[in-house]
């Protein structure tokens, strides 16, 4: 029997786990759950960090309290392309702004005036997005240029809450791998990309892969804690990277897709590299796995955060198996949204983003929950089988089955609707992939499991998972969706 902490932080919520690998299963069981830290004050978004690490710590302390263990291990993971900058006293400098902060309006086009976008692409593999790192900086450089001279590090945001832990600087590659700075040939920084940013330093920070030990917590953890000894590895670092080290494929590897399901819906497969004209043009992704020479060959969608956002709006007065039950009553509304348009990446209000779209493409705007859910799960379910034909045409697989991991695997309803746009079987569960991918890299570390394949069978005999297959003919109103695309 072996025992491992995993803290797992998204951008809605963050929260720690024990997890037990014992008898080829591993059993989960929540610590701590916290909440609340993104912030807005001063017209800019950003993470409150000192209340995530407070938190981390807080949710240790009580496992400790309860708990008199000494010698175990624990892999954070967070989501990607935001980022601190120190001193050199090693102070922050400056607030960790979020991707959700408009700080990085019109910035492409700045940079693409200095360097060709097609051969950014061609250096990193990686999408093009707004609130990606490259752009982060262009703008802190271009609108705060004083900090970035200020600065002597930098650390994503979950190694530097490993710095936090242990003193210890190490960037992990699947996290920076999202920065849109790293040569996916060389594994490194790209010299002339990070020139671009004006901060050259960065490149003075050592990089990790999954798998590496960062170190034991620092002496003043020690005592905090009341352990000597627990030592902090690095897990797939970017949270959807751990997710799809947990996707437990039934062996059809290399003819199943995935989807990580939350606040963002990550789609794609597990491949070589693909960087070419069709996957530029397509705007695929090439993020670095915890399988070293492997790609998450993917396209992030804006996923459950759209109706997240109505809920909410609604004084979350219904619940998400509400929503769902009310969106099925609605028969007769057929409006529908292309999720990925920028409009409703942080609008003041979803539900008006929406409406306005509807109006503007000369469809009925939704009047109610049920036909705002309708929308937005029909929407999903149809970008979702447009992507997977693209991953088919850019990979050259025919792709048999399709994982939903995640949070947003629970979501019966779009699961079936996905099954039935995509006329595909769908595969829902593992709901804590990331955890269990966590996990599973922090035991091929310690050496409990020899492989991450290994560790994929053991999530699948840990996991009850459901299965869905095609129920209902939805060509023409997927005809409809392309031509919002």
């Amino acid at each position: 029997m072996a025992k491992y902490l995993a803290a797992d932080i998204g951008a809605s919520s963050g929260r720690i786990f024990e997890a037990v690998l014992n008898d080829r299963k591993i059993e989960l069981r929540e610590i701590f759950r916290f909440d609340d830290y993104l912030r807005y004050e001063e017209k800019t978004y950003f993470w409150d960090i000192e209340k995530i690490y407070g938190s981390i710590i807080s949710g240790l302390k009580k496992y400790f309290n309860e708990n008199a263990e000494d010698g175990l291990s624990i892999g954070i993971d967070t989501w990607g392309v935001d980022f601190v900058i120190l001193d050199g006293k090693d102070r922050m400098l400056g607030k960790a702004v979020s991707y959700r902060d408009s700080r990085t309006n019109g910035m492409m086009e700045k940079v693409f005036g200095i360097m060709a976008k097609e051969k950014i692409y061609e250096k990193t593999g990686i999408q093009f997005m707004e609130f990606n790192t490259l752009f982060q900086l262009y703008a802190l450089n271009l609108k705060n240029k004083e900090l970035l001279e200020k600065a002597e590090t930098f650390l994503m945001i979950p190694d530097y809450l490993n710095y936090l832990l242990t003193g210890e600087k190490i960037n992990e590659i699947t996290n920076a791998s999202t920065t849109q700075m790293m040569n996916y040939k060389t594994g490194f920084w790209d010299d002339e990309i990070v020139k671009i940013t004006g901060f050259e330093k960065i490149k003075n920070t050592k990089l990790g892969k999954a798998g590496d030990t960062v170190g034991n917590i620092s002496s003043t953890v020690q005592r905090e804690l009341g352990v000597k000894n627990l030592a902090v590895i690095l897990p797939g670092t970017h949270d959807t990277a751990s997710a799809i080290a947990a996707v437990p494929y039934s062996g059809e590897e290399g003819t199943a897709a995935y989807i990580s399901s939350g606040t963002w819906s990550l789609m794609g497969i597990e491949s070589g590299y693909i960087v070419n004209e069709k996957s530029y043009g397509l705007n695929f992704t090439n993020e670095a796995s915890v399988i070293e020479n492997k790609s998450r060959f993917l396209k992030n969608i804006m996923g459950l955060w759209l109706i997240q956002r109505v809920k909410k709006e609604y004084n979350d007065e219904f619940s998400f198996s509400e929503i769902a039950a009310l969106a099925k009553e609605e028969k007769d509304f057929t409006s529908l949204i292309n999720p990925n348009d920028d409009r409703f990446l942080n609008p003041e209000n979803m539900r008006k983003a929406i409406s306005d779209y509807c109006i503007e493409t000369n469809q009925k705007a939704p009047e109610n929950i049920g036909q705002f859910g309708k929308l937005i799960f029909h929407s999903l379910a149809f970008l979702y089988a447009k992507t997977l034909k693209e991953l088919s045409e850019l990979s050259g697989l025919t792709i048999r089955s399709l994982n939903i991991i995640g949070g947003g695997s629970q979501n019966e309803y779009l699961n079936q609707l996905t099954s039935d746009a995509a006329e595909i079987k769908v595969i829902a569960g593992p709901v804590e992939a990331t955890v269990l991918g966590n996990v599973t890299v922090q035991a091929y570390a310690g050496g409990e499991i020899k492989s991450i394949e290994e560790g994929r069978e053991i999530i699948k005999n840990s996991s009850g998972l459901k299965y869905y297959r095609p129920e209902r003919d939805l060509k023409d109103l997927y005809k409809k969706f392309l031509e919002l695309c």
